[in-house]
């Protein structure tokens, strides 16, 4: 079986959505799975995303499943595992703010933070040093 993983699709061009309803239409007994990714907020500004949906969907072909940013505990989880370590209570919680739930953009703040030496490994835990907190109302 192939998997194809399409993501960021309320910027794709009608050209390659039309191709993805041609190859539903006319592969039919393909071992082909295709995962397709797009921001639901930003539906509105893709019209012919909205109707390749519609058209995947008449075609019984289409699962959806809504994927919501992460919960304050996950965005803490995700933390502990990449530093490999607790993290501090006020930092995941600045961490969660300032990502949004967002994945991709806490692990890139997490290594900004690192980076910068204003988020350290004291005493077997992740803390946010002084001048991060003060910056974002921890202190």
């Amino acid at each position: 079986m192939l998997v194809l993983t399409l993501d960021d699709l309320q910027w794709a061009d009608m050209a390659s959505l039309e191709l993805l309803c041609h190859l539903v239409r006319h592969q039919p007994n393909a071992h082909l799975l295709i995962l397709g990714a797009y921001r639901e907020s930003e539906l509105n500004c893709c019209p012919v995303l909205v109707r390749t949906i519609s058209e995947l969907s008449r075609l019984r072909v289409l699962t959806t499943i809504a994927i919501g940013p992460l919960s304050v505990a996950e965005t803490c989880m995700l933390a502990e595992g990449k530093l490999g370590g607790s993290l501090h209570a006020g930092a995941s919680s600045l961490l969660h703010t300032h990502s949004e739930g967002n994945p991709f953009f806490a692990e890139e703040l997490l290594d900004s933070w690192v980076e910068e030496g204003t988020l350290v490994h004291e005493h077997r835990q992740w803390v946010a040093m002084t001048s991060l907190a003060i910056c974002h109302g921890l202190a």
